[in-house]
C-alpha cells in the first residue's frame, strides 16, 4: 500500500487503493472546508492572527513592552558610555601634564630623520 498524486489536482497525495485525495473528495460532495479557529495563546479569548499565536490586541501589547525594555536598556548604555567618556578624557588630559617639554622639543622632526636616513644610506654604500 503506497501513496500517489490525486490524479484530479496533481498536488495532494493518497493512497492508491482511493479515487480522490480527501480535498478533491470534499470539493466534488460540495462541502465547505471549515478552518478552525486558533485562539490567542496569551489572553486564551480572541482569535489568533493567521500565521501567529497571538490576537492582534496581545501582540501589539508585547511589541510595546520590549520597545520600551529596549528603550530603557539603551539609555542606560548612552549614561554608561559618557561617563566612560568622561573619565577617559580626565585621563587623557592628565597624561599630557605630565610629559615634559624637554622630551618633547628633543624629538626629530620628519626631516631630520629622513636626513638621517639618507646618511645612514650613503655610509652602507660605502
Amino acid at each position: 500500500m503506497g501513496f500517489i498524486k490525486c490524479p484530479r489536482c496533481d498536488l495532494n497525495y493518497m493512497k492508491d487503493t482511493d479515487k480522490y485525495c480527501a480535498i478533491c473528495l470534499r470539493e466534488l460532495r460540495g462541502e465547505e472546508q471549515v478552518d478552525e479557529i486558533e485562539l490567542c495563546s496569551v489572553c486564551g479569548e480572541s482569535p489568533a492572527m493567521p500565521g501567529k499565536d497571538m490576537c492582534l490586541f496581545c501582540l501589539r501589547e508585547l511589541n510595546a513592552q520590549n520597545n520600551k525594555l529596549n528603550s530603557d536598556e539603551e539609555d542606560e548604555e548612552d549614561v554608561e558610555l559618557e561617563e566612560d567618556d568622561d573619565i577617559e578624557l580626565d585621563d587623557e588630559v592628565d597624561d599630557i601634564d605630565e610629559i615634559d617639554d624637554e622630551v618633547l622639543n628633543d624629538a626629530l622632526s620628519l626631516d631630520e630623520l629622513a636626513e638621517d636616513e639618507d646618511e645612514d644610506d650613503y655610509i652602507d654604500e660605502d
